[in-house]
């Protein structure tokens, strides 16, 4: 399984290579998530920026007072 061969440093630096090429349109956000990326010491820690038009099959499923929440296939898959 790949999460047993899973590098800390080679994870950063992957992460890193990307920074140029996502934004969320705000920057203290943006600068939170490169935080997390760069510092992740175990893969449970890693929050990956998801484009849109990464996914497909959005629906909603709940609306609430503070917000609305989504399901959608991932069509690329999380890091590996």
């Amino acid at each position: 399984m790949f999460l047993e061969n899973w590098c800390c440093p080679c994870n950063a630096r992957q992460f890193q290579n990307e920074f140029d090429k996502w934004a969320s349109g705000d920057r203290e956000i943006d600068k939170f998530i490169q935080q997390i990326q760069l510092n992740a010491k175990i893969y449970q820690e890693i929050i990956e920026w998801i484009p849109f038009d990464k996914l497909e099959n959005v629906t909603c499923l709940a609306k609430g007072g503070f917000g609305t929440v989504y399901k959608a296939e991932w069509l690329d898959g999380f890091i590996k």
